[in-house]
């Protein structure tokens, strides 16, 4: 993974867990809410429990107990709604405690995603960093060697450049030399032939206007012509002196030309080498201001995560205090439960003893009706009774 990798990831991860935490929290909410109906619902079957018993008790206090009786239903009716409310409580508070340690476990499992998060996040910084050092030292590397072998390539094509200055002057004091020397032996010749030559000339003028110095002239002519004749033999025997040397001087022209050109195209792949070289510097720059961008972004990421870590941790303790602060009222409201749910039993055998003994009163108090009714007719007899005997005597 890169950095939007885990960015990605841990956005995925803490979605889900803000669902499941926003669904807790809204079951531990309703919960909440059902508790408190409940314990209203309960606060007023206790008042309207209360006012029964005292309607009950002053009932019995005057002695209406056929009235007082009817009212027991209805309180037992009430008890037993009480208990359910109290079972629906008991339930709710465990369901609360439930909820509790389920926030308390996902906002730790959100502590471990993030502490994950910023783990990878480490590694990446450092490889990061790691591939950055290498890289850079690949590049210095390269950039060292290329730039020593340029600088090896301009002392060659300097070398050979001053070499080539060094021919071309000793080839142009060469030809100097070669030329010097043959002017030296063919002045006298070239000056007899150029003065041949114009003698000639101008005698070829003079034949064409002077028809009758013809032969003359062409006598003439002919010795000069021989004279020529000599002069350029004369001057190509002493040229032919010089062929090898003139030979060996073309020779040298040539391969100076050959080394001429072979430096030009030597210096052009030099510089073409350097503005490669200067491309490759611009572009492994660029990649290393890439490479501390993204260590940039890696590193807010980083302090990012890191002040989310603190955060979450800061939560868990929080909900870690606040569960050690509930343990003991959790415990004591288990305790309550348990002793609620003894009195509760209590209370249903009192209840039940209770209807058996009102039962029987019911019972005794049908029977001294029933005596209160038959007591006139039983006096009635007596007196009868008493004064038949009265009347016999």
């Amino acid at each position: 993974f890169n950095v939007s990798g885990v960015k990605q990831w841990l956005h995925e991860a803490s979605v889900d867990c803000e669902k499941d935490q926003r669904r807790l929290l809204d079951e531990q909410a309703s919960c909440l809410s059902a508790s408190q109906r409940t314990a209203d619902d309960i606060e007023a079957l206790r008042k309207r429990l209360e006012k029964t018993e005292a309607d009950q008790n002053s009932l019995c206090d005057s002695e209406q107990f056929e009235e007082a009786g009817a009212l027991d239903a209805t309180i037992q009716e009430l008890k037993d709604t009480i208990s359910k409310q109290l079972e629906e409580v008991a339930t709710g508070a465990r369901q609360m405690e439930t909820l509790s340690k389920s926030l308390l476990s996902l906002t730790r499992d959100r502590s471990t995603l993030a502490a994950k998060a910023m783990d990878r996040v480490q590694e990446l910084r450092k490889e990061g960093e790691e591939a950055l050092a290498a890289a850079e030292e690949r590049s210095e590397r390269k950039l060292t060697s290329e730039q020593a072998r340029l600088e090896s390539e301009r002392k060659r094509l300097d070398l050979a450049q001053s070499h080539t200055e060094k021919d071309c002057e000793n080839l142009k004091t060469e030809w100097q030399q070669v030329t010097e020397a043959i002017d030296q032996q063919t002045t006298e010749h070239v000056g007899d032939r150029d003065k041949s030559a114009v003698q000639r000339t101008e005698l070829d003028l003079e034949i064409q206007e002077l028809q009758r110095l013809l032969e003359k002239k062409l006598e003439q002519r002919r010795a000069l012509t021989e004279v020529v004749d000599s002069c350029e033999i004369r001057i190509a025997s002493i040229r032919s002196k010089f062929e090898k040397q003139l030979t060996r001087l073309e020779g040298k022209q040539k391969r100076l030309d050959e080394a001429l050109l072979e430096v030009d195209a030597d210096s052009q792949q030099v510089d073409v080498m350097a503005a490669e070289l200067d491309r490759e510097r611009e572009a492994l720059a660029e990649q290393a201001l890439q490479r501390q961008r993204q260590l940039r972004e890696i590193r807010a990421e980083l302090r990012t995560l890191r002040r989310q870590r603190r955060f979450i941790i800061r939560n868990v303790d929080m909900r870690s205090v606040w569960q050690k602060l509930l343990e003991p009222h959790q415990d004591a409201l288990n305790q309550a439960r348990v002793s609620w749910e003894a009195s509760t039993r209590q209370c249903t055998e009192l209840s039940s003893r209770s209807s058996g003994q009102e039962e029987g009163a019911a019972r005794l108090r049908s029977q001294i009706d029933s005596a209160a009714q038959a007591l006139p007719g039983l006096e009635a007899e007596k007196k009868q009774a008493v004064a038949s005997r009265s009347f016999k005597e």
